[in-house]
């Protein structure tokens, strides 16, 4: 008798909002691990998408994403899905000039170097930035520092887990 009275009082407590707790848990939102799938589309080919193998799992608001992605899926629900797309300046950036670069051909390392060819390059940040080979012209490269995806539209379409 004792368990159906124990029963009934957690339904009631449900029933009346007591139990919202666990609900609010599942929003995406400041602090909250958060396990989601996206492809991402510029131009509408597909250049990432986690479908196919883990989720993107990341904790909200340590910076581990995009801020304009953050923004988008901030307050939605294990289950949601949402298509949005984001500016170049909301993604990768536009595309700087100055990061276009002049290097002699005698600091690559490389006997056989090619336009589209890609190197790491010292960054003042922890990982090495990334550097496009876009012309040879002499005894210089020209190499591009711009994000591969700067001044490009990106469209996203996510589902939280």
């Amino acid at each position: 008798m004792n368990r159906k009275i124990a029963f009934l009082g957690i339904g009631l407590a449900m029933m009346l909002g007591f139990g919202s707790a666990v609900a609010e848990e599942m929003v995406v939102q400041e602090g909250k691990k958060v396990k989601m799938h996206y492809t991402m589309r510029v131009d509408g080919n597909v250049v990432d998408n986690t479908r196919e193998t883990q989720p993107f799992e990341f904790v909200f608001g340590t910076k581990a994403i995009l801020p304009a992605v953050e923004q988008n899926v901030t307050g939605l629900k294990a289950g949601d899905h949402k298509l949005f797309t984001l500016e170049p300046a909301e993604a990768f950036g536009e595309v700087d000039p100055k990061a276009v670069i002049e290097v002699p051909k005698a600091r690559f390392a490389v006997d056989d170097l090619k336009v589209g060819m890609v190197f790491g390059v010292p960054s003042a940040g922890p990982q090495p930035m990334r550097g496009v080979v876009k012309d040879i012209q002499g005894e210089n490269v020209i190499l591009d520092l711009n994000h591969p995806l700067a001044g490009k539209k990106v469209e996203f379409d996510v589902e939280i887990l």
